[in-house]
């Protein structure tokens, strides 16, 4: 699996993120973002300058290039997610919910 920086993703790619550089004020907005070590994360858009739209834990983000060269991703095994149908546990609707390939 290829471990590279997340401005280096393409649209569509998806990793886990594995180190934040401590670089400072990026560093630490990135954080207050929600962004941290562990989350899976995936670029929604990239229009090839700024900004990159990128997406983790259910929220979507736009964000400068220059911040995601501080992070450290690993990409993921299956980068094309598929959408599945269930019902919300609550209400009963169905709702959208979106598994790798493979998952149950």
């Amino acid at each position: 699996m290829v471990v590279a920086t997340l401005d280096t993703f393409a649209k569509g790619v998806c990793g886990r993120v594995l180190s934040i550089a401590e670089d400072g004020e990026s560093c630490c907005r990135l954080r207050r973002m929600g962004l941290r070590e562990g989350v899976n994360v995936e670029i929604m858009s990239d229009q090839g300058h700024d900004p990159v739209m990128i997406r983790f834990e259910g929220c979507c983000l736009a964000v400068r290039r220059s911040m995601l060269r501080s992070v450290v991703v690993q990409q993921c095994a299956n980068p094309n997610p598929t959408p599945t149908e269930e019902n919300c546990a609550r209400c009963g609707k169905p709702r959208r919910r979106w598994l790798r390939r493979g998952q149950a």
